[in-house]
């Protein structure tokens, strides 16, 4: 067997474990027998001409539904199976519930979801497809969540919350490492910040075993009027236009200050991205043959603005977290519509016990 043979069967066995090409330094472990895997993981970084500089996307969009979301999640319901658990709930603006209805229904585990109604209908046509979820409509899905939780005694598996949420963002770190060797800064959206942090604790543990001489800086990248982060940084406000991108997403994290000392600690910032510099960049993508989601054109737009005000050099990744949902004109959910805890209970004692 040829070089070339040998490097295309090790690709083609890795992208069958997933994440669990790593499996080692995913903590707590495993066991093999519970670990759960559609295919995520081993997404491509490929090179954008950006003005006079090339920099690398990384297509999390790629993920087997549509964002990285798939990494945190393949972890977590792992380890939710390995422990026995019989149902997990969690609020949604839309990607994390979509991999986590995924891997619950792998794992056999039920699940709860509350998405708010201002989900975009490609998220909600794609939560269709996992009938044995429970998918619930609320204005007030956070507050639902967490009341399904303590009431029903089932984990609560909201990114910002929970222990083991970023553990699976590892494997970013490990396959950039594998990809680009090294990496000087990593622009990326967030909201609670998990897959930050998770990217974080891949990218130390890199340096600790000396595969990596430094830290790449870090940037987080929000939009206007969810950009409490940025904010917090003292990061660059580039919005032009008023009112948020989107007004989904948290508000705060409970992970701020982690980030924000991740920030300071490799050296990156925060950059804060309005409409029009999100259609900008969506442009560019759109030139080279990209469709991205708004979190990814808010990312290249931060990476843009990083280039020209000449903050930032030497190798630049962005990570597109999620891939573009087509407008659905006239789409009408199926969902429940829950905002009250009776309705919540209703739903819930229905699916959980089938009364």
């Amino acid at each position: 067997m040829s070089t070339a043979q040998v490097s295309t069967v090790a690709q083609a066995q890795a992208q069958h474990l997933g994440i669990w090409q790593d499996a080692a330094s995913l903590l707590p472990n495993v066991g093999r027998e519970y670990q759960l895997s559609l295919g995520e993981g081993q997404t491509r970084a490929v090179p954008l001409q950006l003005g006079a500089q090339t920099i690398w996307l990384k297509h999390e969009d790629e993920n087997p539904h549509g964002s990285h979301k798939d990494r945190a999640f393949a972890y977590r319901l792992s380890l939710a199976k390995q422990a026995g658990t019989q149902a997990v709930v969690l609020s949604s603006s839309g990607n994390a519930a979509i991999s986590c209805a995924a891997y619950a229904r792998q794992a056999s585990i039920k699940c709860v979801l509350f998405v708010s109604p201002e989900t975009e209908p490609g998220k909600l046509q794609a939560l269709e497809d996992f009938t044995q979820a429970r998918v619930l409509v609320s204005t007030r899905a956070m507050r639902m969540a967490n009341y399904v939780a303590a009431r029903y005694l089932i984990p609560n598996l909201r990114p910002s919350l929970d222990e083991f949420a970023t553990i699976g963002y590892k494997t970013i770190a490990f396959e950039l490492r594998r990809q680009l060797e090294h990496v000087d800064h990593v622009f990326t959206f967030v909201t609670s910040a998990s897959s930050l942090v998770g990217m974080a604790m891949g990218f130390q543990e890199l340096l600790k075993a000396k595969k990596i001489m430094k830290l790449p800086a870090l940037h987080v990248v929000q939009s206007t009027g969810k950009d409490a982060l940025v904010k917090a940084s003292s990061g660059s406000l580039l919005a032009t236009d008023a009112g948020a991108v989107r007004n989904l997403g948290v508000a705060h994290s409970a992970r701020e200050k982690e980030a924000l000392r991740l920030l300071r600690s490799t050296g990156g910032s925060g950059w804060s991205v309005g409409r029009e510099q999100m259609e900008t960049a969506n442009q560019i993508l759109l030139s080279k043959g990209i469709a991205s989601s708004w979190e990814g054109q808010c990312t290249v737009a931060a990476i843009k603005q990083a280039l020209h005000s000449g903050q930032v050099q030497g190798k630049v990744v962005g990570l597109l977290t999620g891939k573009n949902y087509p407008f659905i004109p006239d789409f009408q959910s199926h969902f429940p519509l829950v905002n009250t805890f009776v309705d919540v209970d209703a739903q819930v004692e229905s699916y959980l016990y089938g009364v």
